[in-house]
């Protein structure tokens, strides 16, 4: 027979769970910087709180049930509830509107321009704010004593069933209203661990919201049985869906805000590996986007490390799209401060690498290195930057070529800005003379790199698709 004390510690180990998952969550959303969501971090680290604060209450009920702490306990969480759902209906309106400013007076702003949503935010205040004028002048529960999940006799409170019905209402219109902005906000947005984070975190809340609606609702009141921590086990598998969706953020915009400019280096600066192979100087390469074809025959990769080198002295961070197994991969790899988005068909969205300078990126995943351009572009706006991209050659052989023509094109669109000198590499021959030609109108700044060295050739830009 199992040990009564033991048992009885299942439901506050339940809670501590519980506190811990919610506290990492919060961790995670405190320290992510996706624009999409960053103007309103602040209250989503408020609803966690909130959150922490209710399982605070369960946890204290499992040593401390006096009835005066149980009618602190009950109108505390109903409370806290309320709140979180009140909290969670402005980030989905601040998410989906995106208003100019972070605060909620910026928000009745903004809405004040779509009046229906306007008003069905206010009437929706309004259920909320009845729910807890209800809620502390009738004070619709009951203090009974009831046997929990492992048998023990603990003190709980029953609600009257008008008022589950008030809470049943409250979860249904939280399902159809700022759920619902959410999901639709997860479809504008190409971030994919952005569109992740919108869809799971409404399912999250909606799950946490039914099983405490459930459990600590009517199961107490029809069932006679306190399955509290059933409720909360269910809540910190839910919260941990929403965690790991916000730590993936957190690494990713680490990743991308913790870069800094290397250390001029003037002599290796006036050496000029790279522009001095072709006879200019390293300012006139500055702000281009430069398409280099090259000999698989030739030291490439020795090239690469040299462009590499050159701007780096001159206070450039280094980003490199390539593969592990890649020649430039191997070379840039041996040069301090150069940043990897390592290709890869062993993942579906951005995450850390083997390496805190590497992030793995899905090879084919056009739409997410798109992605990650422009959150690294955006991420350090006063950085100046060389972004390489590695096997252009692999992605027209194996996405095709106008996949890889409009990806050219969009990532030459967001690379266009003074301070950021793109270049990317090209297999002479590996593909066929059309394939060639159409990439190559992309291009105002073409070099070709043989076993004679490196020569600039004639470029001109033609218009439209291929």
């Amino acid at each position: 027979m199992a040990n009564p004390d033991l048992l009885g510690l299942v439901s506050p180990v339940i809670d501590l769970i519980t506190l811990a998952i919610t506290a990492t969550s919060a961790a995670y959303v405190a320290r992510q910087q996706a624009s999409e969501y960053n103007q309103v971090k602040g209250s989503l680290v408020t609803v966690h709180l909130f959150y922490i604060a209710l399982v605070t209450l369960e946890f204290i009920r499992n040593f401390y049930s006096t009835p005066s702490f149980m009618e602190v306990y009950t109108i505390g969480n109903t409370t806290f509830v309320l709140l979180d759902v009140a909290l969670l209906t402005v980030v989905a309106l601040a998410i989906y509107y995106k208003p100019k400013g972070p605060g909620l007076a910026s928000i009745v702003n903004e809405l004040s321009g779509h009046g229906s949503q306007l008003l069905f935010f206010l009437l929706f205040c309004a259920y909320l704010a009845f729910a807890e004028v209800v809620l502390l002048i009738y004070r619709p529960f009951s203090l009974v004593v009831l046997e929990n999940m492992v048998g023990k006799m603990v003190n709980s409170t029953v609600f009257s069933s008008y008022y589950l019905d008030i809470l049943l209402g409250v979860l249904l219109v939280f399902i159809l209203y700022p759920s619902t902005l959410l999901f639709l906000s997860s479809r504008r947005t190409v971030d994919p661990l952005v569109k992740r984070a919108l869809i799971i975190l409404p399912i999250a809340w909606i799950g946490i919201g039914l099983v405490i609606l459930v459990f600590n609702g009517y199961v107490l009141t029809v069932e006679k049985v306190d399955d509290s921590a059933i409720a909360y086990l269910l809540a910190a598998t839910a919260f941990s869906a929403s965690a790991s969706v916000f730590r993936r953020a957190t690494l990713l915009s680490g990743f991308f805000t913790e870069v800094s400019a290397p250390p001029l280096q003037p002599n290796l600066r006036r050496e000029r590996p790279f522009s001095r192979r072709i006879g200019v100087e390293m300012s006139s390469l500055i702000g281009k986007e430069m398409l280099i074809e090259v000999d698989p025959t030739a030291d490439y990769e020795q090239l690469a490390r040299d462009l590499a080198l050159e701007f780096s002295a001159g206070g450039y961070a280094v980003f490199a799209f390539t593969s592990i197994g890649s020649p430039i991969y191997a070379s840039l790899s041996t040069i301090e401060g150069v940043r990897f988005f390592v290709l890869t068909e062993k993942v579906s969205y951005p995450r850390g690498g083997a390496e805190q300078n590497e992030m793995l990126v899905p090879r084919y995943d056009q739409s997410v290195l798109l992605s990650v351009v422009d959150k690294t572009l955006s991420s350090n706006p006063q950085l100046k930057m060389l972004i390489i991209f590695d096997e252009l050659t692999d992605e027209i052989l194996s996405v095709g070529l106008e996949p890889t023509y409009k990806f050219i094109k969009q990532a030459n669109e967001l690379l266009s800005v003074a301070s950021t000198t793109a270049v990317f590499f090209l297999t002479t021959s590996a593909q066929g003379t059309k394939e060639t030609n159409v990439v190559r109108v992309l291009f105002t700044e073409q070099l070709l790199y043989g076993v004679e060295g490196l020569k600039v050739t004639s470029a001109s830009r033609r218009n439209g698709p291929p």
